[in-house]
């Protein structure tokens, strides 16, 4: 997006918020002066703070910000400002019988029309968000899984072995645990443990030298505009019970499920040990857990780095000790 773009949309989000906190303030100004205010003020009011969600989002989302978003932008400014200047007429009357009669009138009809054409605007632009991560979203599992397999110094599952020199097995053989499992590239099982939403029961399950191992619940929702606005509306996920599990030299695993709006698991006798990473909880959405699994990795690799280094200084440390040794021996 060119720069221009970019300050338009910046702009035009701008002008969404102030929108959003002059209209709601006119609402609740009129509810109070007015008991008897008609049902429709407060629907107008549950609109309009989902419409500030949206523009809050697009705001701090630059990603959001693009030639495709524009349009909705500008249709959304639009809609607002028509129905802020029905407010402002409102505000204009004087007294509280004619505060009843317009809006019992003619202004209670325009506000019903701009508030159905903003909400399609708002349909239309949820539609769009969907389609786009449903891509963004395989697209950033294809890059997870190719950083995965060209990352050789960090351990991953059901490796396949490839034609290899005796010399390169010696050398894998006498590596850490989390370095020989790397030497081959991987073929990763991800995840290998997906189930569909509902309680799940893990009991006496022996789960080792895999890659990525996701025990729970993968609640496969785009991450959009219309899942934060209807999270506290969807039915809650059910959490998952792990009893005497063994999780051992894996990768990375993870308990709990994707998704949100998701209750918490129970964990009671499991084994997990000398895995590269572990995580038990849930993650909001598929973006998070994969760019959290990505930290790991790159931790992992780090230590990995660090290792190594510490015991090549410890090597020539060594070496450099014995040679002076000798040559106090011989002077002396």
């Amino acid at each position: 997006m060119s720069g221009f773009e970019g300050v338009a949309a910046v702009a035009s989000v701008a002008q969404l918020l102030a929108y959003t906190i002059s209209i709601s303030s006119r609402i609740n100004e009129l509810r109070e002066r007015i008991r008897e205010a008609p049902r429709r003020l407060e629907q107008c009011s549950k609109q309009i703070t989902q419409f500030a969600i949206i523009a809050k989002h697009v705001q701090q989302n630059t990603a959001l910000q693009t030639p495709d978003v524009h349009p909705f932008l500008t249709a959304f400014v639009t809609q607002a400002e028509a129905i802020q200047e029905i407010f402002n007429k409102l505000f204009k009357a004087s007294g509280k019988r004619r505060y009843w009669r317009i809006i019992n009138g003619d202004c209670e009809r325009k506000l019903e029309e701009r508030f159905t054409d903003l909400q399609k605007t708002v349909h239309n632009f949820t539609l769009y968000m969907a389609s786009s991560n449903a891509s963004a979203t395989q697209q950033m599992n294809q890059n997870i899984a190719q950083v995965m397999a060209t990352t050789k110094e960090i351990a991953a599952g059901r490796v396949i072995q490839s034609d290899e020199t005796d010399e390169a097995d010696e050398n894998a053989a006498q590596a850490s645990p989390a370095q020989s499992r790397n030497l081959h590239p991987p073929r990763v099982s991800y995840p290998l443990i997906d189930l569909s939403g509902g309680q799940n029961y893990f009991e006496n399950n022996d789960v080792e030298n895999n890659g990525i191992v996701c025990a729970g619940n993968f609640i496969d929702e785009p991450q959009t505009i219309a899942t934060t606005i209807h999270a506290s509306a969807a039915k809650p996920v059910p959490g998952n019970l792990f009893v005497r599990n063994q999780f051992t030299s894996n990768m990375i695993v993870h308990h709990g499920n994707v998704g949100r709006n998701t209750e918490g698991s129970h964990f009671k006798g499991n084994k997990v040990e000398k895995n590269e990473g572990y995580r038990q909880g849930n993650y909001g959405n598929v973006f998070d857990r994969d760019q959290d699994f990505a930290r790991l990795i790159a931790d992992t690799r780090e230590h990995a780095r660090a290792g190594m280094r510490s015991d090549q200084a410890s090597s020539r440390s060594k070496t450099f000790d014995g040679k002076s040794g000798d040559e106090g021996g011989a002077r002396i």
